[in-house]
């Protein structure tokens, strides 16, 4: 159809004339009579601003009773793919949540791990420099620490500071 850009008036007097040469081929035809309206619907469907649909299709359907049983099974193809479209639209929307799911698990599950091996690492070091301090006695004031940079820093101090005494003073910092 030519006309299918066309401003409402043009188009809605274009669907007219168009139905009007499908008479002869609805009962020559009744097949490409079928497409033919099938088309036009979805010409309107597709093509015109869903302001001007329900006019279009108003016309197509009082031509012949046909023309609205088919409109109504277009639509309801339309609907069954727009519910599918749903469901794949939900299903990717789950997909994504559960890799979103499984990248921040993972993210804290290293960062889970660096702050305990960072934990292990500043005990094991004090407990070497320091063999008649016990060390063990810090794994809760370490293990209440969550920034991780702070850990590492405790880590190097371990290996500098001057005495056990020392290191639990900087640690209370």
């Amino acid at each position: 159809m030519r006309q299918e850009h066309s401003d409402p008036p043009e188009m809605r007097q274009a669907l007219l004339d168009a139905l009007a040469g499908l008479r002869d081929l609805h009962t020559q035809d009744r097949e490409a009579y079928t497409r033919a309206i099938l088309y036009l619907f979805l010409l309107i469907l597709h093509r015109r601003k869903a302001g001007e649909h329900q006019d279009l299709l108003r016309i197509l359907t009082q031509e012949d009773i046909q023309n609205q049983e088919i409109v109504d099974m277009a639509d309801s193809i339309i609907e069954l793919s727009e519910q599918r479209g749903e469901q794949r639209g939900e299903q990717r929307g789950v997909q994504r949540g559960i890799e979103q799911g499984i990248k921040q698990g993972i993210e804290q599950g290293i960062e889970q791990g660096a702050r305990r091996t960072s934990i292990e690492s500043t005990l094991a070091i004090l407990n070497t420099r320091f063999p008649d301090a016990d060390a063990d006695t810090l794994t809760s004031a370490l293990e209440v620490i969550e920034n991780l940079n702070r850990l590492k820093q405790l880590n190097v101090e371990a290996s500098v500071v001057e005495s056990f005494r020392a290191f639990q003073e900087r640690l209370q910092v």
